[in-house]
């Protein structure tokens, strides 16, 4: 049995018969960073059955207040970054020792992710927090 790798899911096919080993499954393929495209196959008595659904989405403006020297702050850029593979945001970091109000304001409770609707997380940052909050925001819009 070969696997078949596709954007979001690995499947089984059947060299032998040439039929995928399953009943349905999921293709999903993105067209840009805020638009793809999901695409499900039904596996029918050998008939292949498909049904597309296209979905847009405004991307989720977030700031990240963080200096640099702070492994907090990397680690919570390398979690948004990894997480923009899945919500669609647009990322702006902001580094606080250049501006003496920011400092003040943000010097201890660094890294600082701001939302678009006002809402904040604060060190540390934890990726079910982070994830939660991203579904929150989503909803809301």
């Amino acid at each position: 049995m070969e696997m078949l790798e596709d954007a979001s899911l690995s499947l089984g096919w059947n060299s032998d018969t040439s039929v995928l080993d399953t009943e349905a499954y999921i293709v999903a393929r993105p067209l840009t960073s805020t638009e793809s495209v999901i695409t499900v196959v039904y596996v029918i008595g050998g008939v292949h059955m498909f049904r597309s659904r296209s979905s847009s989405r405004e991307p989720t403006r977030i700031t990240l207040y963080s200096k640099p020297g702070c492994h907090l702050c990397i680690d919570a850029r390398d979690l948004l970054e990894r997480l923009r593979k899945r919500y669609a945001m647009s990322i702006d970091e902001i580094d606080i020792s250049l501006d003496p109000g920011l400092f003040r304001m943000y010097d201890i409770r660094i890294p600082v992710i701001v939302f678009a609707d006002g809402s904040e997380l604060e060190a540390p940052i934890q990726e079910d927090q982070l994830r939660s909050a991203l579904k929150a925001v989503a909803r809301g819009r």
